[in-house]
C-alpha cells in the first residue's frame, strides 16, 4: 500500500512539474515578442507651429519641392552666427537634418519631442578657392599659412572644384556666416559670391582689381516653410 502512495506522489509531482514548465516557457514567449514601432507619418502635431511667411516668396522663386521631414529633436546649440541656433534632428532611419533659426523662434521649440519640418532645399555656389592668374595651385598654396593645415585644405578645395572660371576681382570681405567677394566676369557683369572661410578672397591687397582664377563647389541651403510639434 505504502510503494503505491508513493507512486501516486511522484506521479502528480511529475504532472504538476511539466505544468509550471509549460506556463513558464507560455510566458517566455510572450516577453519575446518585438514591441510594434509607433507610425510616424501619423504622428499629431497639435502643440505649436512656426509658420515662415516671410520665405513663402524665395521658396517659389527657388522651384524646388517642398520636403517634409519628421524626427526626435536631437539639440538646439549655439551655432557661431550671433542671431541664430543651430537644430538638429534625427528621422526614423537615423538620417540627421540641420538648420539655422533665429534666437527667439528657437526659444519657443520644445526641450525634446518629435518635429514635423518643410523646407525646400536651394542649391547654391560656394567659392572655395583662388589664385592670381599668373601663378600656380602650387605657387598660390605656398604663400598661404601652415597653421590648422590651411595649406592642404585649401590645394584640395581647388583641385577637387566643381568648376573654375576667370574674372577680375573687385573686392573681398569677412561675413558672419561666410567670406564674400566681388568678382567682375569676362563678360563684363559683376557679381556677388558668397565664399568659404578658407578661400582668402578677402586679401584685398593682393588680389584686388587682378586677374584671379576661381574655384567652386555646390553647397545645399534649406529655407524653412513650417514646423510643427
Amino acid at each position: 500500500m505504502k510503494r503505491e502512495t508513493m507512486r501516486n506522489f511522484f506521479y502528480n509531482v511529475l504532472i504538476l512539474s511539466f505544468f509550471i514548465h509549460a506556463c513558464q516557457s507560455s510566458d517566455s514567449s510572450q516577453k519575446k515578442e518585438t514591441p510594434v514601432k509607433a507610425n510616424l507619418d501619423s504622428y499629431t502635431f497639435n502643440k505649436g507651429k512656426i509658420e515662415f511667411e516671410e520665405n513663402f516668396e524665395l521658396i517659389e522663386s527657388v522651384g524646388a519641392p517642398v520636403k517634409k521631414t519628421i524626427g526626435m529633436l536631437v539639440s538646439v546649440e549655439e551655432s557661431g552666427n550671433g542671431p541664430f541656433m543651430l537644430v538638429n534632428l534625427e528621422d526614423k532611419d537615423g538620417e540627421s537634418i540641420h538648420f539655422l533659426l533665429e534666437n527667439e523662434r528657437a526659444s519657443t521649440l520644445p526641450d525634446k519631442g518629435m518635429l514635423s519640418v518643410e523646407y525646400v532645399v536651394r542649391k547654391d555656389s560656394l567659392i572655395t578657392g583662388i589664385r592670381l592668374k599668373n601663378e600656380s595651385i602650387e605657387e598660390a598654396v605656398a604663400l598661404l599659412t601652415e597653421e590648422y593645415g590651411i595649406k592642404d585644405a585649401a590645394f584640395e578645395q581647388m583641385e577637387n572644384a566643381a568648376y573654375q572660371f576667370d574674372a577680375l576681382h573687385m573686392s573681398g570681405d569677412q561675413g558672419d556666416l561666410s567670406k564674400n567677394v566681388t568678382l567682375k566676369l569676362p563678360t563684363g557683369e559683376v557679381r556677388y559670391f558668397k565664399a568659404d572661410f578658407n578661400s582668402e578672397v578677402d586679401d584685398n591687397r593682393r588680389f584686388a582689381m587682378k586677374e584671379v582664377v576661381v574655384y567652386g563647389n555646390y553647397e545645399e541651403d534649406i529655407i524653412l516653410k513650417t514646423i510643427k510639434w
